[in-house]
């Protein structure tokens, strides 16, 4: 376990963490495992430190969890700007880090954070961030403290769990993020979202899931029987989801495709629906294409693929599917 010291907002945030998998050969990428409120990352290293074996796992306690202490106000925005610098701090120290993809997995209030976080792939654990009807027994608790407040007596007695314990910088913070409406953040974000969710989760209920699921562009949505912790017994499973939907295909591109811009076309657009792989020109005239994503963004690739640039005259575009774990790729390249 180690710790790093970040500046954000002139405070300094003590971080500690942990790295699996650091020094495997050829990573497929870095997981950073997000715990949700009132957990850390030991937890989240006990549930998936044996799956995801082909990538660098990243385990951090955010301010105010675990050995991270905090005595300041924050929000969710502020744990994720937190979180890049200390990810960039990371990143100066192990060029590794710097060129593979990161991926963010989040649990409850994580989710949120890795939300914000998210680049071009995202996991998400029964996600905080849906605003549901309180219970008359919350409305009750929440008029009471209103009235403490307003008498000067104290109204710790009425603190939710999620609460109790806190220091008051982070009470106030809980109060902060509890009641977010993530719902316009969930439909910004642009990554390919791996939802799951426990069916018998009472704490962010399965039709949240479903509105998030909704709300988010690029989503899979996959209903796993448990609780709210569902993923703590169930890593495998949420790995072998997350793996059997990314494929890598091969495409022949041919006609008049060379000199005129054709590979340069072919990774803006891997890069707009988040493709990995590689443009090569071949001897004969033709564009070899390495693409890697998921069914659906490689059916809408092959469709602009044999649209081309302006300059191009596209006569015919052969795929052919290649074995799971062939290739690996981190971004979209052109071979010179």
């Amino acid at each position: 376990m180690a710790q790093k010291l970040i500046l954000y907002k002139d405070v300094q945030f003590p971080l500690h963490y942990e790295f699996l998998n650091l020094n495997i050969s050829h990573p497929q990428g870095v997981i950073c495992f997000l715990h949700g409120w009132g957990s850390n990352k030991e937890l989240m290293k006990l549930s998936f430190g044996q799956s995801f074996r082909d990538f660098i796992h990243l385990y951090v306690d955010m301010p105010g969890f675990g050995g991270s202490a905090c005595d300041r106000s924050l929000s969710t925005n502020d744990y994720a700007e937190i979180l890049r610098l200390f990810f960039g701090a990371l990143k100066n120290t192990n060029k590794i880090l710097d060129s593979i993809e990161w991926i963010m997995l989040g649990h409850s209030f994580g989710g949120k954070v890795a939300t914000l976080l998210a680049d071009k792939r995202l996991i998400l654990l029964s996600s905080a961030g849906i605003l549901e009807k309180k219970s008359l027994r919350v409305r009750c608790k929440i008029a009471l403290a209103k009235v403490f407040k307003k008498l000067g007596l104290s109204a710790n007695i009425l603190r939710s769990k999620d609460a109790s314990g806190l220091n008051n910088g982070m009470y106030e913070t809980f109060k902060n993020v509890v009641n977010e409406d993530f719902r316009k953040h969930f439909a910004a974000c642009n990554a390919q979202a791996f939802i799951f969710w426990g069916e018998q989760d009472s704490a962010t209920t399965l039709q949240s899931g479903k509105e998030i699921a909704a709300l988010m562009k690029r989503s899979y949505f996959f209903v796993m029987q448990g609780d709210h912790y569902f993923f703590m017994k169930q890593a495998k499973i949420i790995e072998e989801e997350f793996m059997k939907n990314i494929q890598t295909k091969c495409f022949l591109v041919f006609g008049k495709v060379q000199g005129v811009g054709y590979r340069k076309y072919a990774k803006y657009k891997a890069d707009e629906l988040g493709i990995f792989g590689s443009a090569q020109n071949l001897d004969d005239g033709s564009v070899e294409i390495y693409a890697q994503a998921e069914q659906d963004a490689l059916t809408k690739y092959k469709m602009f693929l044999e649209i081309g640039p302006h300059k191009a005259r596209v006569e015919n575009v052969k795929e052919k599917n290649l074995q799971d774990g062939m290739r690996i790729f981190q971004d979209f390249v052109i071979i010179k």
